[in-house]
């Protein structure tokens, strides 16, 4: 038995694997510039780092001092009745994204680091609005996220955490 056909099989898997372009170093560059001329503004996504936790994080808001900020997951969908749920064709990373639309909060500045996708206005507002209409129909290509079945469901572990 040969190594070759191994090793193919191999590469044919790691370039099936391999996340959208626009996720790279040189899509990200061509999206959004530089480095050093980043510009932050409302819905954007950003990876942000604190620490050791690294979180990816839809700008609401800017603020004085930072931003008012709501988590983003692109792990295998974990939700609840609290979230925005994008369908894969609504966000760069090609999987269904979860916004943790009630852990809405703000943000240092110093926290975000690079800005990974910009999402519709229209998510942004009806991010900033659900608290004081909760009834409002989510905007096109998302749904709310459905209600955990029990205090081992996955969303509410990630609460939890």
């Amino acid at each position: 038995m040969s190594d070759r056909p191994m090793s193919q099989r191999l590469l044919d898997l790691t370039r099936q694997a391999r996340g959208p372009q626009a996720l790279t170093r040189e899509g990200l560059r061509r999206r959004f510039g530089e480095p050093n001329e980043l510009k932050i503004e409302v819905g954007q996504v950003w990876r942000s780092n604190w620490g050791d936790i690294s979180l990816l994080v839809l700008v609401v808001a800017l603020c004085e001092d930072g931003v008012m900020g709501a988590p983003v997951t692109v792990d295998p969908p974990v939700e609840d009745d609290n979230c925005l749920v994008l369908d894969r064709g609504s966000a760069v990373f090609g999987v269904e994204s979860t916004l943790w639309v009630d852990q809405l909060g703000p943000l240092p500045l110093r926290v975000l680091e690079r800005p990974i996708d910009i999402w519709s206005i229209d998510i942004v507002r009806w991010t900033a609005a659900i608290w004081k209409s909760p009834d409002q129909v989510p905007p096109a290509g998302t749904r709310r996220g459905e209600g955990t079945h029990s205090p081992l469901d996955p969303a509410a572990a990630f609460r939890a955490r």
